[in-house]
């Protein structure tokens, strides 16, 4: 039954009532005249309340109207205003107009003639400007010829003159960088840096100066056979110094001489490498740390004028025997036991053998690790020993990054953004993706078990890599503290100026690096287990403000009883801990079938994501807590005012969760439970409840 057939203009009372009744008989007349009437009188009262509603709406409106129309008639008002002040404006520039054009007039005559006669001036003094600069640049007053072309300006012939200058000016520089005139060549760096030409000034100080000092080194050079490499770095040295003086003087600053040093290093750098080179030929590392103290020794002299790393690209040089060794332990590596280690693929709903066939792999790699990392640290601190640490241990980088790969598939198959790894923890961030993948499913569903089992699989292997690092890391350290320590005694002339005992900065790295394997693959069991409370905890609907509005969006509808979000929550936390053990269990397997001690798929889990005790019990904690906080972040958003049913709603909500978590035994979060002490006390008060307490205002 609907109103429209009553409003009609065809209806027919009796018409109607007779198509009510036909075909009924005597005993149910009765009967269906009394639910006509029961019809009739909801429809009457349906459509009384619409008809309330709408003059309710209407007078609300009417006074909106009425606001509308007195701002609109005040706008117009205004506009009539400027509309007659701009007239006026207008009437009184076109009165004035006449007199202001003569006056202009007048100015301008006096300008043009004056702008004549300076024109005059100036063509007399362009058309001799050449004559005079030739005849100063041949007297060498090279200072005249600038300020003649300075007066100039900027003439055509000018520009003409000025590049004559310029050419001279640089020719003026390096005639006396040359000669070391630092007092002319001071002069004309000068005029050069206030004409804007510093850098050309600068640049053929350099080119002059190296040209110099290396023709001297290869002087040095040409007159042996075998030259002496500390005799040429003392030349060197010596040339160095004697710019220093030069250059400070010539230019004001001793900025320059970086750069002077560079191309000394790069004219001594095929010598030292030759010098490397035989010292690794015949394998003779005392060789080589006689030539790292030459090289100490230089970058100790010239390390007050170029900075401590100078002589960075001689000493990488120098240490190419030693750090060649490095390099060579860990391509043997590569291309056998990482080699198999990396051919090892994950099979969907093969967790177990997977974990089988990689952990003697990984194990095998470990072992051609401390091997080699024991053969190069025993050269420590030799020359070189620190990138040949660094270069072993780029193995154990290889190693995580087959986890990480392997955790990335992992991500991709089951429907999670990689980047939202990083927001495991936080339930209530936002995340890529339309939440249909494997990840967002229960246990029950056939294909989250082997999702959880490939991230319990990658996550011991994550686990394992980081304790093989540690130990084999820590091995490392002491045998090149050990090292180091032996070799304090030895004299200067060998090793002592080479020595570096602080342990090489590739270890620390490589630590961080499997920690933070072991964080991610952490993370990805985290967001595994999860999941499936994102899509609740995503869903908006509509809630009833005190207003009566209803199109603002958040998280739950409120209603006398637990919404339909929160009691899905529930559902599911409910859910939580038989997914956990079932998980545990399938880890616990993996370990076991590679004789591994029987820990705890969520050892780590608690570990980096804050939760403290026994991992099993404080991942359930970990992750109720999540929900709660994740509950009160979309209360936050809750715009006021709510109404009083709203808030109803609202106890009604965070009771049942806090009865769930009750059930788990397990304490409420810090700010969940401000929020349910307010619901209960307004006369709570914190920065979350002041925000809260405004959605009853």
């Amino acid at each position: 039954m609907e109103i429209k057939e009553f409003a009609a203009e065809s209806f027919d009372v009796n018409r109607w009532v007779n198509a009510q009744f036909k075909d009924v008989d005597d005993v149910g007349a009765d009967k269906r005249a009394q639910r006509l009437a029961t019809q009739l009188q909801i429809l009457a009262t349906a459509a009384q309340q619409n008809s309330e509603r709408v003059k309710a709406r209407m007078r609300h409106q009417a006074a909106q109207m009425s606001r509308d129309v007195a701002a609109l008639a005040k706008l117009v008002r205004a506009a009539q205003t400027h509309a007659a002040d701009l007239t006026q404006a207008v009437d009184a520039q076109a009165a004035g107009m006449p007199a202001i054009t003569r006056i202009a007039e007048a100015g301008a005559s006096v300008r043009k003639a004056a702008r004549i006669a300076a024109a005059l001036d100036a063509q007399q003094q362009l058309e001799t400007l050449p004559q005079r600069v030739e005849e100063l640049v041949a007297a060498q007053k090279l200072a005249l010829a600038w300020d003649a072309v300075d007066a100039a300006g900027s003439a055509s012939v000018a520009m003409e003159c000025l590049e004559q200058i310029r050419t001279a000016t640089i020719a003026e520089v390096a005639r006396a960088a040359a000669a070391g005139d630092s007092g002319a060549a001071a002069d004309a760096v000068q005029a050069l840096a206030d004409h804007g030409y510093a850098d050309a000034a600068e640049a053929e100080i350099l080119r002059v100066r190296v040209d110099v000092g290396t023709k001297q080194l290869q002087d040095l050079e040409s007159q042996f056979a075998q030259p002496d490499i500390h005799e040429v770095l003392h030349k060197a040295a010596a040339a160095i110094a004697a710019d220093r003086e030069f250059v400070t003087a010539a230019v004001g600053s001793a900025a320059l001489l970086p750069r002077l040093v560079e191309q000394y290093v790069f004219a001594v750098q095929p010598l030292v490498e030759r010098c490397a080179a035989d010292a690794q030929r015949r394998s003779d590392t005392q060789a080589a740390a006689k030539l790292l103290a030459a090289l100490n020794a230089f970058g100790s002299k010239i390390s007050s004028v170029a900075g401590p790393d100078a002589t960075s690209p001689l000493l990488a040089a120098a240490a190419g025997g030693i750090s060649g060794l490095g390099i060579a332990e860990a391509s043997r590596i590569r291309e056998s036991s990482l080699q198999e280690l990396q051919q090892i693929a994950y099979e969907n709903g093969h967790a177990a053998a997977f974990v089988r066939t990689a952990v003697p792999a990984l194990e095998a790699t470990f072992a051609d690790v401390a091997a080699a990392l024991g053969r190069v640290t025993a050269l420590a601190p030799a020359a070189g020993s620190a990138d040949a640490v660094a270069s072993v241990t780029t193995v154990i980088q290889d190693m995580v990054e087959f986890v990480q790969v392997g955790v990335t598939g992992l991500a991709r198959r089951a429907g999670i953004d990689v980047s939202d790894l990083n927001k495991a923890a936080d339930l209530a961030a936002s995340i890529r993706g339309d939440m249909s993948g494997v990840a967002f499913q229960s246990m029950t569903d056939e294909s989250k078990p082997d999702a959880v089992a490939c991230a319990a699989a990658y996550a011991l292997l994550s686990a394992l890599i980081a304790e093989r690092a540690h130990v084999v890391l820590k091995q490392a350290r002491m045998q090149w503290a050990q090292y180091a320590q032996e070799s304090m005694g030895q004299t200067e002339d060998t090793v002592k100026l080479t020595q570096d005992t602080v342990e090489p900065q590739a270890i620390s790295d490589v630590e961080a690096a499997t920690n933070d394997a072991r964080r991610t693959a952490a993370a990805a069991v985290l967001f595994m287990m999860t999941a499936v409370f994102r899509a609740p905890l995503a869903r908006e609907v509509q809630v009833i403000t005190a207003s009566g509005d209803s199109d603002t969006q958040v998280l739950v509808q409120f209603s006398s009883a637990p919404s339909e979000n929160v009691v899905d929550l529930g559902e599911r936390m409910h859910m939580l801990l038989p997914e956990l053990e079932q998980a545990e269990s399938l880890y616990m397997q993996l370990s076991r079938g590679v004789g591994q001690a029987p820990l705890s798929l969520y050892t780590d889990v608690v570990h980096y994501f804050g939760s403290e005790g026994d991992p099993l019990p404080a991942m359930l904690t970990l992750v109720l807590g999540a929900v709660q906080r994740a509950l009160v972040a979309y209360v936050c958003r809750l715009e006021p005012p709510l109404s009083a049913q709203s808030l109803d709603q609202l106890r009604a909500d965070v009771e049942y969760v806090a009865s769930v978590a009750a059930a788990f035994e397990s304490a409420l979060d810090p700010r969940f439970a401000e929020l349910q002490s307010w619901l209960h006390d307004d006369t709570v008060s914190s920065e979350l409840l002041k925000k809260l307490q405004a959605l009853s205002l």
